[in-house]
C-alpha cells in the first residue's frame, strides 16, 4: 500500500535535485491516502499558482479540497514525524 507519508518522504528526498520531475498524471485514487483531484475546467497545475480573490468558483473549491486532504494527511502523519525526529 502506498501511503501519504511514503509519498512525501519520496518527494522530500527528490527535492534536493534542482530539476525535479514528478509524474503527476493521476486520474483516479491510488489508495485511501493518495487521491486524484480532477477537473475539466482548468489547466495542468493551475491550482498551484497563487490564489486570487477573483478566482473561479471551481478553482476555489479545488484548492479547498486540497487543503482538507493535506490537513488530514499531515495530522495522521504527525505521530510518525514526531517519533522519527
Amino acid at each position: 500500500m502506498y501511503s501519504f507519508e511514503t509519498f512525501f518522504q519520496q518527494i522530500s528526498r527528490q527535492s534536493s535535485v534542482p530539476s525535479i520531475s514528478i509524474d503527476c498524471r493521476v486520474l483516479e485514487d491510488i489508495s485511501d491516502s493518495i487521491v486524484a483531484l480532477y477537473t475539466e475546467q482548468g489547466a495542468h497545475f493551475l491550482d498551484l499558482y497563487p490564489s486570487s480573490l477573483s478566482g473561479p468558483d471551481w478553482l476555489v473549491a479545488l484548492r479547498e479540497k486540497e487543503k482538507q486532504i493535506l490537513h488530514i494527511g499531515l495530522l495522521s502523519s504527525m505521530p510518525n514525524m514526531i517519533n522519527y525526529s
